[in-house]
């Protein structure tokens, strides 16, 4: 072999080697950490010297915006004043001061939704109740209007009983009072 096949085949083992090894890369997830120090200074820019250090979350008072520098004139809660970034200010405060309240809201509504569903099982059984109690006043209903009807009924016929009656009385009496009347001439 000479030595061109030699360093081919060389190169080609190296290949193969390194092929058939994993690479060595991370194999499960990272999060960029939110901890971030920002260093407030004496005057606008990383050439003066810093006055104080902060931690993020820090709520700072900002004095002045340098628009053109994009550097903050702000006091810290010591009462240091000095230069900042102003891309590291934000209008509320950072996620992590927020996160135990929004869990404990989260925690509130999913207890309160507990009790909602709850609640609402129970007026679905009552509806259901109720729809039944309804449904049994209703045929109670229908009952009792068929009753009146007969009643209606069977007091107009003891009226037209009644008249035929009266009626009938007073033909007699007109066929007694003619008969009496004709033995009177």
């Amino acid at each position: 072999m000479n030595r061109a096949s030699t360093l081919l085949l060389g190169a080609w083992l190296l290949v193969v080697a390194v092929a058939g090894v994993p690479a060595a890369r991370a194999q499960t997830t990272g999060w960029v950490t939110d901890q971030l120090s920002v260093t407030v200074r004496t005057g606008k820019g990383p050439e003066y010297a810093i006055v104080k250090v902060l931690g993020s979350g820090t709520a700072v008072r900002v004095l002045e915006r340098d628009p053109e520098t994009g550097y903050a004139r702000v006091r810290t809660p010591g009462g240091e004043e000095g230069w900042m970034l102003a891309r590291y200010l934000m209008q509320q405060p950072a996620a992590r001061e927020r996160l135990p309240a929004l869990e404990a809201r989260v925690a509130e509504l999913e207890a309160e939704n507990e009790r909602l569903a709850g609640r609402l099982a129970s007026l679905e059984s009552a509806g259901a109740g109720a729809e039944q109690h309804a449904e049994a006043l209703e045929k109670e209903l229908d009952a009792l209007h068929g009753e009146v009807l007969i009643l209606r009924r069977g007091a107009a016929l003891r009226w037209l009983l009644w008249g035929g009656g009266v009626a009938l009385a007073g033909v007699l009496l007109g066929l007694l009072a003619g008969r009496s009347r004709r033995r009177q001439w």
